[in-house]
């Protein structure tokens, strides 16, 4: 998994969610009008009954349309079924649920329904030509609000896993001597960019982590630790580390609070010793 942890995310639900590994998927999740997800591509034999099967829990319905599609595509070899997640005239622009559309034949635009020799191959009653036709219109205009629902759901949980770190730089440790002032800085780390293998490594299990995300249960942070002198404004020593991960009830901050705050006044120690010596 080389892409970013939010494309790699969207790629991973829309599989999930029925939809095939391969769609075109475009983003923008900046709180800005026009932000979202949106996704585009073609729709295969397998991908389509898969998504029948999803939306329709009834084995007897869903037997029907598996039938009802084997047959539409043996009556159109010229253009085949083409299903089809297009971009309208916004989605040059914009990129969120109202910029797909579903492009696709409805029944009366399907030669298995108009042709007169497809009739004489109708593996149904000629009375039950219209249950059918409401089968496929149907499932087109279902699978239409699928893909809208599925769209609004990827762009709640990006902003979900953008806002597992924190907006702004807050100072979450302050503690003061009588020359110096010692802080630990919260910091917005952009980790939703970074690629899966920097952030997870061999030993993250990247689904688990996403859940652990949405659920609340982990944060990501740059965090900095300084030392400054107060007499001056100087700051004297500092230790940071980007990217960490951590359960929003952990203190310790995975181990790495006394780790900062340590290295930071360590460091300021020593440049404290040189700047005394050089002023000598």
């Amino acid at each position: 998994m080389s892409g970013s942890v939010l494309n790699t995310y969207f790629k991973h639900a829309l599989v999930k969610a029925g939809f095939p590994n391969c769609l075109n998927i475009e983003y923008s999740l900046s709180y800005c009008q026009g932000d979202g997800v949106a996704f585009y591509g073609r729709l295969n034999t397998e991908t389509l009954i898969n998504l029948f099967n999803k939306l329709n829990p009834q084995k007897r319905t869903q037997k029907m349309f598996s039938n009802l599609l084997n047959h539409i595509e043996s009556w159109e070899p010229h253009y085949g079924v083409d299903f089809e997640i297009i971009r309208n005239s916004f989605g040059y622009r914009y990129s969120h649920c109202n910029t797909m559309e579903l492009s696709v034949r409805t029944a009366d635009d399907l030669a298995f329904f108009y042709d007169r020799d497809a009739r004489k191959e109708w593996y149904f009653p000629t009375s039950k030509v219209e249950k059918y036709k409401a089968l496929w219109d149907g499932f087109i205009q279902d699978l239409g609000q699928y893909i809208k629902d599925t769209s609004c759901a990827l762009e709640s949980n990006g902003y979900q896993i953008i806002e597992a770190s924190p907006y702004q730089t807050e100072t979450i440790f302050k503690f003061n001597t009588e020359n110096y002032l010692i802080e630990l800085k919260r910091k917005s780390s952009e980790f939703y960019s970074e690629s899966v293998d920097w952030l997870c490594g061999d030993v993250c299990d990247f689904e688990a982590m996403i859940e652990e995300i949405l659920q609340g249960k982990l944060c990501y942070a740059d965090f900095v630790a300084t030392v400054t002198d107060k007499e001056s404004g100087i700051q004297l020593g500092s230790d940071e580390i980007t990217g960490v991960s951590y359960s929003p009830t952990d203190h310790s901050l995975s181990g790495y609070r006394q780790e900062l705050i340590s290295n930071a006044i360590a460091s300021a120690r020593s440049n404290a010793a040189r700047f005394a010596y050089l002023h000598a």
